[in-house]
């Protein structure tokens, strides 16, 4: 699994987490390296008592290409896309799952991270 910032976000990967700076753009790459025409794709991100939770899901599964972006399907290469703001009220430790389907109905968990949600240093204000 690769891990790329977005825009403005720098990720970073330390021990067992992957660290993201809160209220920030950030897009995770991932790479499976399978064919996944006509898979289903899931992504969901939560808080240990699941009282936070963002759901993101591929086109084909009720979301779109905004929350799961597909690249390269004959490769197995996605994006799953955390958008401005989504992360306001994490807490600072969230968890991070993937998960797919392919047309058979075999499911497969192909990540589980804990994220580590950084504060903001510089926040721009409109002069």
């Amino acid at each position: 699994m690769a891990y790329r910032a977005g825009a403005r976000e720098k990720v970073r990967r330390s021990r067992k987490m992957i660290e993201i700076i809160r209220g920030d753009t950030v897009t995770f790459n991932c790479d499976i390296s399978q064919n996944i025409q006509n898979w289903k794709i899931r992504a969901e991100f939560f808080s240990n008592d699941k009282t936070i939770e963002l759901k993101k899901a591929s086109a084909n599964t009720g979301g779109s290409a905004a929350q799961i972006e597909i690249v390269d399907d004959v490769t197995g290469l996605f994006n799953v896309i955390i958008s401005a703001g989504e992360s306001e009220n994490w807490e600072s430790t969230m968890n991070f799952e993937i998960e797919v389907e392919t047309p058979a109905g075999d499911i497969y968990t192909v990540l589980q991270e804990t994220l580590k949600i950084k504060e903001q240093q510089i926040k721009w204000e409109t002069p």
